[in-house]
Parts: structure tokens; C-alpha cells; sequence
């Protein structure tokens, strides 16, 4: 953080994990940040001390790849990946706590709509990433997510299928994740 008047540095947080960080977010006194091991954290705005932070995904399988997102209390991330056998996944964590209130699965699971639409257990490694930034609608309380293609990419026969929700924009209700 800087001070705006002189430009001097008020507190420099920094990163266990090497790589670019693709922007943070700032709301209800926090900054929030995403690493690219997939750990949402969150800094005091004030100090830069550690407020909270949480494994979105394990490490190693997919990286965070955009800035968070903040809006009304949560926090929102998705895990990018797709052409590493992640399955895609996009969630909202409580900025006071960093927990997880909602997931959605962009490769839906035995049970959930759309599964049937991946042969055999592709949807457990099929890609569909979000890798970019969601938009918020605060009047209709939705986010509509960008959904990448499903894996691997250059050769679908180990997933046959329409492979839901991948290369779609999904719909979400912001406060429950109901697609």
C-alpha cells in the first residue's frame, strides 16, 4: 500500500509463492489476492497483516489465474487449468472469514445436471476452466461466469459427450451458487 498524498510506502506484503499476481481486490477492510498455489488470502487494508487465508484448490492441480473479486461480503475465484486435468470450479468465500460458502462445479459430478453429459469419469479431469473475470449484476443478484474448454483440447475422444459447462457463460445466483 501506498499513501495517495506522498506516494511512500505504507506496508508491502509479499508472496511465498513466486509468479505473477493478476490484481487484488478491496472491500469490507481487506485486500484480497489469489497466489497461483491456489490460496485466497486476505490482508488487513490498514497494515497488511494476514487477516485469513484459504485453499481454494489443491496446489499444484490448476492455478488462480485472475484477480479476485469482491462484492456484498464475499469474495469470488475461480481455478483455471483446464489443460492440466483439473476439473473446473468456481466459488464465493466470506471476506470476514475466508470460508467457503458456495462451489460450482464447471464439470458437474455424479447427480448434478449435466454430468451425463460426460462419458465415463472424464468429468473427474475434463478442464473447464475460469480463467478470466466473472461480472456481477446486483440488480438481478447473479454473476455470470466465462467457462473454458473442456480437456484435453486438441483431442475429445477420451470424453465424449457435450461436456456442460465448458466453452459456455454460466449463470449464478451470487448468494448460493444456484446455477
Amino acid at each position: 500500500a501506498l499513501d495517495a498524498a506522498t506516494g511512500d510506502p505504507v506496508w508491502k506484503y509479499t508472496s511465498s509463492m513466486p509468479g505473477p499476481n493478476r490484481g487484488v481486490a478491496v472491500g469490507a477492510g481487506k485486500v484480497f489476492s489469489a497466489q497461483r498455489d491456489n490460496l485466497l488470502i486476505a490482508l488487513d487494508q490498514k497494515t497488511g497483516a494476514l487477516a485469513w487465508k484459504t485453499q481454494i484448490a489443491e496446489s499444484g492441480r490448476g492455478t488462480t489465474s485472475a484477480a479476485a473479486i469482491y462484492h456484498d461480503g464475499l469474495v469470488y475465484m475461480g481455478v483455471a487449468g483446464g489443460e492440466s486435468g483439473v476439473r473446473g470450479q468456481f466459488g464465493a468465500y466470506d471476506a470476514a472469514t475466508g470460508k467457503e460458502v458456495w462451489k460450482f462445479w464447471t464439470l458437474p459430478g455424479p447427480g448434478e445436471k449435466g454430468h451425463e453429459t460426460w462419458a465415463g469419469d472424464s468429468w473427474k479431469h475434463g478442464g473447464g476452466p475460469v480463467w478470466t473475470h466473472p461480472a456481477i449484476d446486483p440488480d438481478l443478484g447473479m454473476i455470470y461466469i466465462a467457462v473454458g474448454n473442456a480437456g484435453p483440447d486438441n483431442d475429445g475422444t477420451a470424453r465424449a459427450g457435450d461436456n456442460l459447462f465448458t466453452v459456455s457463460i454460466v449463470a449464478l445466483d451470487l448468494k448460493t451458487g444456484q446455477r
